[in-house]
């Protein structure tokens, strides 16, 4: 059974036909009760932060809390269905759950083996390679046991590097204001309150692109092919970013990658 399923077709194979059962989950995927066609409650569940199961309750009847009871109950197969903490398959038996790639432990809240990946560098609980996901239960959760996705990794850089980012920003607007205000003075034009807020809110973006650009190839070796790496990705930022403005990508392109070769050069 997948792990995103919600609907689930259970028929013994002495029965003519079956029927169809219901998971609920919470915004983790754990599956927090299970009811039938009817609308009825089979089965209702609760899980601490980790993935120990701490509440049971099964057709209506007594509300299980004392933990051997549970492991006694799960051990003797009386589960609906064997998926619950973020729908991962649970091995009662051991009080392992299996997430896939690797096998967790809700007590150790740690895997039992380590992850080949590290997502982000600049966190450092991606050097922690047994921990599950980033000790942030609530947050995030690891359908394949092998890595947090990108887009949490990516979350998790912006939140270290906040402050860096900010400032980096409020650089960059001050930049794109100034650059507007000369060139109103040099060509004799109207200044625009419009147009002034437009190359402030550009020269924002700009300089936070730029600096998580920088931010990346920082740590990497200074050589020749990474300063030509690095001058693509600020040519293709800062093409995309003119293209969004509806001016030439290639003249921003040019511009932007000639800009990080210099500094390269002189670094």
């Amino acid at each position: 059974m997948s792990y995103e399923v919600n609907i689930v077709y259970f028929k013994n194979y002495t029965e003519s036909s079956g029927s169809y059962k219901f998971l609920h989950k919470d915004y983790l995927g754990s599956i927090l009760s299970i009811s039938d066609e009817a609308g009825n409650k089979i089965e209702q569940r609760h899980y601490d932060a980790w993935g120990n199961l701490t509440h049971l309750q099964v057709n209506g009847g007594a509300i299980m809390t004392d933990e051997n009871q549970i492991r006694d109950f799960l051990s003797n197969g009386g589960l609906l269905v064997d998926r619950g903490y973020t729908s991962h398959e649970h091995f009662a038996e051991v009080g392992l759950i299996h997430m896939n790639g690797r096998l967790y432990d809700p007590l150790l809240r740690r895997f039992l083996n380590a992850d080949e990946n590290i997502q982000d560098m600049f966190n450092t609980q991606n050097y922690n390679k047994y921990g599950y996901v980033l000790n942030n239960p609530l947050m995030f959760n690891d359908p394949s046991g092998e890595f947090i996705p990108l887009l949490a990794a990516a979350i998790g850089w912006i939140v270290s590097n906040a402050a860096a980012i900010a400032t980096a920003a409020a650089i960059g607007a001050a930049v794109g204001l100034a650059a507007y205000t000369v060139g109103v003075l040099v060509t004799g034009s109207k200044w625009s309150f419009v147009a002034a807020l437009k190359a402030t809110f550009w020269g924002g973006i700009s300089g936070a692109v730029t600096f998580g650009i920088g931010s990346i190839f920082s740590s990497a070796a200074q050589t020749f092919g990474n300063a030509i790496l690095q001058a693509a990705a600020h040519g293709v930022a800062q093409g995309t970013l003119s293209l969004m403005q509806g001016a030439s990508f290639k003249q921003a392109f040019i511009a932007g990658a000639l800009g990080s070769l210099g500094a390269s050069a002189w670094g």
